[in-house]
């Protein structure tokens, strides 16, 4: 190892321990942070299984139950483990051990990083994978998943594929059974976790070809046998895949139909544009994102759904042309779109929202390649110092923002009325808001706000339901 290549190590190292140092001061306040009404208490405050903490028969439950028609029994044993050291009463417990888990995640992205990159040459390798990583860790919109107890699957899942992607960095340099067979328990345990990974083997195919550099390109003959040794990891996103959509038809549909194929393709259209905005300029983060995916929500003007797809359509023809010649912007591109797909709603389930915290693993990708392509384009010492600059500017930027964010998950009423001031006249956040007023014992204004969830949207059962619950307590049956 050269002089340089020390020096360049020794500086990686001690910027990422500054890093770490930064991710836990923006989230040191999350320790005074109260529960939310919006899946806590389905997941801690009024789950029973939790409240008990581990033992044998929870331990048991969190493989069998369909809770929250979701198959992940990791997440579940976390949040057991949680609640048996600290009991239920404090959510800051839970969410220090989400700030615990992001800051692990920020150090295994990093090593998966230099790991995957390795055999790339010339100077700034360590300096971009710092980055793509300072974006991972820095950025405001993994608030939602750091500073939000119910959130916890996204980081273990997060955290495992960064493991998976380690484990296979390792394959490629030397494969063996054993090896592969530890990039396949990485995954089985990220999919145990949330099944939010299925495109994984596909993002690992587009791996091989930058910057693994296993394929000389799509029509190589490699390309087929890289695809086949991907299968038995394909495998296993399907099995969880098909266990979760099991889960899945067992629960109402919140919106009472599915709008058509050609609506939902011209939203998703819509909400990837919109979600690539929020990651360039996160300056209205929120719970909640209206959107045609639910179907009380129009479809937005047909110019800016063609304008949409005009933006989605250039940006992937200009990764395809320059995939030879820059293949970090292509594999970016193309990996952030194939991480998101999945969660886009294309399918729909749930609350057919672009929720931040789906963009955990696709902002990643996006970073890693920004960060490369970039580094491609500065062949100067000069432009190195000052693409470096900009990298620096741009992190201190989102750490700022995050500083911001972090506060509209104090509480109940702060996340909805910031909810309220942003997305307007939503159901899901009257709701939410309505139900948490009335658990605290502001039951007329709880009243008010369930009302207006139920005049938005008529078909929200819960909204019914809690509204009739507040109704008898306040002795007023005949309004129902």
């Amino acid at each position: 190892m050269t002089l340089p290549e020390q020096r360049e190590k020794i500086a990686t190292l001690a910027a990422a321990i500054g890093l770490l140092a930064v991710v836990s001061a923006l989230y040191s306040g999350v320790a005074t942070h109260d529960f939310v009404e919006f899946d806590d208490p389905l997941y801690v405050i009024a789950n029973d299984h939790v409240r008990e903490g581990l033992h044998a028969g929870s331990l048991a439950w969190a493989f069998t139950n369909d809770t929250a028609f979701l198959w992940h029994p990791l997440t579940w044993v976390s949040l057991l483990v949680d609640a048996e050291i600290h009991g239920v009463e404090r959510a800051g417990p839970f969410l220090v051990t989400n700030v615990l888990l992001h800051a692990l995640n920020f150090g295994l992205v990093l090593w998966a990083l230099l790991a995957l990159t390795a055999r790339l040459d010339g100077p700034g390798r360590h300096a971009a994978c710092l980055f793509a990583a300072g974006v991972f860790a820095l950025h405001p919109v993994q608030v939602e998943s750091v500073a939000w107890v119910s959130a916890r699957k996204e980081l273990l899942a997060t955290g495992f594929l960064a493991l998976t992607l380690v484990a296979y960095a390792r394959y490629v340099e030397a494969p063996s059974r054993l090896r592969y067979a530890a990039v396949a328990l990485a995954s089985a345990l990220g999919a145990m976790a949330k099944g939010s990974h299925a495109a994984l083997p596909v993002l690992l195919l587009i791996f091989d070809y930058w910057p693994l550099r296993r394929i000389g390109g799509l029509r190589a003959p490699a390309f087929g046998l890289l695809a086949v040794e991907k299968l038995p990891l394909l495998a296993i996103q399907v099995a969880v895949v098909g266990a979760n959509f099991a889960l899945a038809s067992g629960a109402e549909n919140v919106w009472g139909h599915d709008p058509p194929l050609q609506v939902r393709i011209a939203a998703v259209t819509v909400n990837l544009v919109d979600t690539l905005w929020r990651i360039v300029w996160p300056a209205s983060l929120t719970i909640v994102y209206p959107n045609a995916l639910q179907p009380i929500h129009p479809l937005p003007a047909l110019p800016w759904v063609l304008a949409a797809g005009a933006t989605l359509f250039g940006a992937t023809f200009l990764a395809l042309a320059f995939a030879r010649t820059r293949p970090a912007f292509c594999v970016g591109w193309l990996g952030f779109l194939v991480m998101i797909g999945p969660m886009t709603g294309i399918v729909p389930m749930g609350l057919r929202s672009p929720h931040d915290r789906y963009l955990m693993v696709p902002l990643l990708v996006l970073a890693l390649g920004v960060a490369f392509g970039v580094r491609s384009l500065a062949t100067t010492s000069r432009a190195r110092r000052a693409t470096a600059a900009l990298g620096f500017v741009a992190l201190v930027a989102y750490a700022a923002r995050t500083h911001q964010q972090i506060p509209v998950w104090r509480d109940s009423d702060a996340l909805f009325s910031h909810a309220l001031a942003l997305a307007g006249d939503d159901p899901i956040a009257h709701y939410s808001y309505g139900t948490a007023m009335a658990r605290r014992g502001d039951v007329e204004a709880g009243v008010a706000y369930l009302e207006r969830a139920v005049a938005l949207h008529p078909g929200h059962a819960d909204a019914h339901h809690n509204l009739g619950i507040v109704w008898t307590h306040l002795e007023e049956p005949e309004r129902g």
